[in-house]
């Protein structure tokens, strides 16, 4: 009887304890939300940059470096954008830095290199 309780405690305490998620798989989902919000921001910087509608791939874009600012909640976030622009059969990449602070996003830098 006493076996039985014991094995249905331990079934009943590894159903209840949350699982271990391994840090890479919360940095994926960290990332994929930070990319999920800044979408519309990087449609927009990208598209005042050509001055026209450009596409790119959501999954074509690397968040390259996020920083803490000198508030709360506030964070300058730098992503690399691969869009199907060319030039001289290089493709060409966005570096885009986005500054978050009180609830506002400000496009603070754009730069484009070339990338074989």
């Amino acid at each position: 009887m006493r076996k039985m309780f014991l094995i249905t405690a331990l079934l009943i305490l590894t159903l209840i304890l949350p699982i271990d998620v391994s840090s890479n798989e919360v940095k994926v989902e960290e990332e994929e939300l930070i990319l999920a919000l800044l979408e519309s921001h990087i449609n927009e910087a990208v598209n005042k940059y050509y001055g026209r509608l450009i596409t790119f791939d959501l999954n074509q874009v690397e968040i390259k470096e996020v920083k803490r600012g000198n508030c709360e909640f506030c964070f300058a976030v730098n992503v690399d954008v691969r869009t199907n622009q060319e030039l001289n059969s290089m493709s060409l990449v966005e570096s885009i830095t986005f500054t978050i602070s009180n609830g506002k996003v400000v496009t603070t830098d754009y730069s484009q290199r070339k990338e074989s």
